[in-house]
């Protein structure tokens, strides 16, 4: 066997096991192709045709550029999954430079590829660069929203709804379950911890949607909310997820909703 067969070979598989592993990863080539895609589309000068080679030519320069275990998609993919865009930002200067050394070798000597071909190659690397760059951009921005939006949740849910008759309904002599004036105040203080902590993680605060389901007596709405924050603390509980509380905090705000979901029901009942 040839030495540039057994060389091309030895590069074919280990193309072939790059490709295994993005696809394992879940990794795309390009990266976000489809919304890159429809991006290139509306950028002006950009003929269907361009849009083809530019396609084309990213993947001519990823089979160009293959440096053992270090992959540049899918080290950009997990940097930006993290948040990590400063990683990012140094991927695509050192994506570039590899490239550019390309086009400088193919200046000095004879090669495969001309110095033109692969300076279109570069340009569509550095056309996909600034479409992530535009990615990382619009990622800060929703995370910088979502970061408001939790904190305004976290406010609104520094009170809780009809919390001073639920206290009263808890300390009260025809409670059935009547537990001690201290033990209430736990109760309301479970609930709000665990709302702010946890539920308002993802920017809502559920118990916020209370006073409507109350007014129309929407059973099913409050039973399919307390049923889901139910389940959510029992499976941080069986998995031993203490990310934002620990693990008695949960069993205790759970108990605590628990209390206050049958608070809640029996309004529907009794108004």
């Amino acid at each position: 066997m040839s030495k540039g067969l057994a060389d091309h070979i030895v590069v074919s598989s280990r193309l072939l096991d790059r490709e295994i592993e993005r696809k394992l990863r879940g990794v795309e080539m390009p990266l976000f192709k489809e919304e890159y895609y429809e991006w290139l589309k509306t950028q002006e000068k950009l003929s269907e045709g361009s849009i083809v080679n530019y396609m084309r030519w990213l993947g001519n320069a990823d089979e160009l550029i293959d440096v053992e275990g270090k992959d540049f998609y899918t080290c950009f993919q997990k940097s930006f999954d993290q948040f990590d865009y400063d990683t990012c930002k140094e991927l695509i200067k050192w994506y570039d430079r590899l490239l550019t050394e390309e086009i400088e070798q193919a200046e000095k000597e004879i090669i495969c590829e001309t110095p033109k071909t692969l300076s279109n190659w570069r340009s569509a690397f550095r056309k996909h660069a600034d479409f992530l760059s535009l990615c990382m951009t619009n990622a800060i921005g929703e995370a910088k929203k979502q970061n408001e939006r939790i904190q305004r949740s976290r406010e609104s849910a520094s009170s809780l709804f009809l919390e001073n008759r639920f206290f009263i309904w808890m300390i009260s002599p025809d409670n059935p379950k009547k537990v001690v004036p201290d033990t209430a105040d736990s109760y309301v203080s479970n609930i709000k911890s665990v709302n702010k902590k946890l539920f308002c993680k993802t920017g809502y605060d559920l118990l916020a949607w209370l006073p409507g389901f109350i007014k129309t007596k929407n059973t099913a709405k409050i039973n399919e909310m307390f049923d889901a924050m139910d389940r959510k603390l029992t499976e941080r509980i069986s998995e031993g997820n203490e990310t934002e509380m620990t693990l008695r905090q949960l069993e205790n705000s759970r108990s605590a909703l628990r209390r206050y979901a049958e608070f809640i029901r029996s309004l529907t009942i009794a108004d």
